[in-house]
């Protein structure tokens, strides 16, 4: 039978004392470094990430208010046997923060038989400064056919306003 021995023998650095572990100033600020620049960089995506929900919160705040008064126009223009001019208006709706000013046309054809409904609503675009950069737009279009189903195949609708684009169009 053999036995071995195990010896443990201490290591020592050129300076005669025992080898100490731990970190280096170097190591620690290179750590910082690179903890700081990911910090920096999730602050980032946050605060991006906050401006991109904040406009979309807005884009569905407007087309909500388009989509309301759409089916309101629609149920006047079917239920209104006498709505045979075209009218106009202009509705303003303040949500939280955000100003919406609608500006709503409808268009009956020449036959009477089908009328173009055609939406805009317009809200401004803030800066991180809190100032107007711009205006953004929405547009809703459609078209409501009174009397028999095939009253849209006889209609011939041209949109009422250049800057109007309408989901339908006939030739």
């Amino acid at each position: 039978m053999t036995y071995k021995l195990h010896y443990k023998s201490k290591q020592t650095s050129k300076f005669g004392g025992i080898n100490q572990s731990g970190f280096s100033l170097i190591e620690v600020l290179i750590a910082a470094v690179i903890l700081g620049v990911g910090l920096m960089s999730v602050g980032l995506f946050q605060s991006s990430i906050l401006k991109k929900s904040t406009i979309t919160k807005q884009r569905v705040e407007a087309l909500n208010f388009a989509k309301e008064h759409m089916e309101e126009l629609h149920y006047i223009t079917l239920n209104n046997p006498l709505h045979t001019t075209g009218q106009s208006g202009v509705i303003n709706r303040q949500e939280k923060t955000t100003e919406y000013s609608l500006n709503w046309n409808t268009m009956p054809n020449k036959k009477q038989t089908a009328t173009q409904i055609d939406i805009k609503v317009t809200w401004p675009d803030f800066s991180m400064q809190g100032s107007i950069t711009a205006n953004t737009t929405l547009y809703l279009s459609s078209i409501v056919a009174r009397g028999h189903p095939y009253a849209l195949a006889l209609t011939n609708l041209v949109t009422s306003t250049e800057d109007t684009l309408p989901i339908l169009s006939f030739p």
